[in-house]
């Protein structure tokens, strides 16, 4: 029960704030999530990021990962992201 790292995310002016979605954990031990600042983030298992990708609305749906190694995930843009 020992907190091993932490992760933040930026704020923005809107109402709700922080992590929006549930992180998915690759076989790598990468960790990728979204967030209410707009922006999808990927970290490494140290909690250091690897890249950010910016939507253009929330990100409050669970990101998947495909077999082939596509990053799926649903924005308040009203559209559905790919990213490699």
């Amino acid at each position: 029960g020992e907190e091993q790292w932490s992760f933040g995310v930026g704020g923005t002016d809107a109402n709700e704030l922080g992590v929006g979605s549930s992180p998915l954990v690759d076989v790598d031990g990468n960790i990728f999530f979204g967030a209410d600042d707009d922006y999808v983030y990927s970290i490494d298992r140290t909690g250091h990021m690897r890249w950010i990708y910016e939507t253009g609305g929330n990100v409050d749906s669970d990101p998947i990962l495909t077999e082939g190694g596509l990053l799926v995930v649903g924005s308040d843009d009203h559209l559905v992201h790919a990213i490699r």
